[in-house]
C-alpha cells in the first residue's frame, strides 16, 4: 500500500519544480551549516596527556554557531597541558567566541593549572566589505 503525498497535500500537486527548487534550497542551506559548524578550527584529537603542548588554529571566520563546538574541545584540554590558540590567519570572530575564549583564558584554564597562550588575535574584528551592504526601504 502506497500514499500519493501530491494527493494528500493538493497545493502542490504538479508543482514538481517548485518542490526541487525548495529542496535544493534546504540542501544547500545544510551543507553550508555544515561546513560551517565543522570548519571552526583546527584540532588534531590526538590523545593528549598532562604537560603537552596542544595548538588551536582557528578558521578565517569563526561564527556563534562554532562556539559550542569550540566550548567542548576547550573543555576537554588534560590538566597541566599547555595551549596556544592560534588566530593569526583569522579575519572574523564573533563576539560570542571571543568571550568564551576569554573566559577559558581567564578562568577556566588557571583552575585547571593549563598555560594559555593567544597568538594573532586583533583588537577589534568586523565584517569586511561593509561599503557594499545597502540598506534599501
Amino acid at each position: 500500500m502506497s500514499i500519493d503525498l501530491f494527493a494528500v497535500y493538493p497545493p502542490i500537486k504538479g508543482e514538481g519544480l517548485l518542490i526541487g527548487v525548495i529542496a535544493g534550497l534546504v540542501t544547500a542551506f545544510g551543507a553550508i551549516l555544515h561546513g560551517n559548524l565543522k570548519n571552526a578550527y583546527f584540532f588534531h584529537k590526538d590523545k593528549h596527556h598532562e604537560g603537552d603542548l596542544i595548538r588551536i588554529r582557528l578558521a578565517e571566520e569563526v561564527s556563534f554557531l562554532n562556539k559550542a563546538a569550540l566550548r567542548e574541545t576547550l573543555d576537554h584540554i588534560p590538566d597541566n597541558a599547555s595551549v596556544v590558540i592560534d588566530a593569526s590567519h583569522t579575519d572574523y570572530i564573533d563576539f560570542d567566541v571571543l568571550e568564551l575564549i576569554k573566559e577559558f583564558r581567564d578562568i577556566k584554564a588557571p583552575l585547571k593549572n593549563i598555560q594559555c597562550k593567544l597568538e594573532g588575535f586583533h583588537d577589534t574584528y568586523g565584517i569586511k566589505n561593509v561599503s557594499h551592504v545597502q540598506s534599501v526601504h
